[in-house]
């Protein structure tokens, strides 16, 4: 595998270089687990990122006093 060699504020670290991320990503695959599998996104975070942009975008609508630990439920229905 061929890598190319990215620099931060902590030195020097090899990527791929088939990848279009840098030092700092290719440090955090390297030491915390979730970050080790690239090619997809842990369930957890889709799960937080849905359920705040729902959130969100219910509140722009004027639903203020939505119920959204409904909407989170219907939320963990769909994503699991």
């Amino acid at each position: 595998m061929d890598f190319r060699i990215e620099k931060d504020t902590m030195g020097k670290v090899q990527v791929p270089a088939h990848v279009y991320w840098g030092a700092q990503t290719q440090r955090s695959i390297e030491n915390f687990k979730i970050a080790r599998d690239t090619n997809w996104m842990p369930l957890e975070i889709i799960r937080e990122d849905s359920y705040h942009f729902a959130k969100e975008e219910l509140s722009k609508l004027g639903f203020w006093d939505a119920d959204f630990q409904q909407l989170e439920d219907e939320l963990t229905k769909i994503a699991f």
